[in-house]
């Protein structure tokens, strides 16, 4: 089931926007579930004739219930983690080292040096931690 709602306004030089949406899926495997919630909002703002302002926030809210380990070709997660896993790979690493600067996972196993999506398997430690994303922007810029 998913819903949402948004509201936008333009006020003189200043449009807003606001956006919350709710997403529940039950898995096809019985006590599976996922819920998401977002919230957002949105601006921008002509401050003079050569100035403007733009930013907004993001909020993910992200519960399930058996998380999900679709990004495994299809296979149990442990025979998954035996198989595509590396003898040298460090358990602890994956544990302090599953999220980058940017809030984004961090995987041992990248499809390739600019893609670092993983190749076969998420961090075990990002499927279990990561339930609350925030992202900010804010960007001013000016007319020369």
């Amino acid at each position: 089931m998913s819903n949402s709602i948004s509201v936008s306004r333009s006020l003189s030089n200043t449009n807003l926007r606001f956006s919350l949406g709710n997403n529940e899926v039950t898995g096809i495997v019985p006590t599976t579930k996922l819920q998401k919630t977002n919230f957002s909002f949105n601006f921008s703002s002509k401050l003079s004739s050569k100035l403007k302002s733009e930013g907004g926030v993001n909020y993910v809210l992200t519960e399930r219930d058996n998380p999900d380990y679709s990004n495994t070709v299809n296979n149990p997660f442990a025979i998954v983690h035996y198989t595509w896993s590396q003898r040298q790979l460090d358990m602890r690493n994956l544990e302090r080292y599953y999220e980058n600067e940017a809030g984004d996972q961090r995987p041992w196993n990248r499809t390739a040096w600019n893609n670092a999506e993983p190749k076969f398997v998420d961090n075990p430690y990002w499927e279990l931690n990561k339930k609350t994303r925030i992202m900010i922007s804010v960007i001013v810029s000016s007319e020369i």
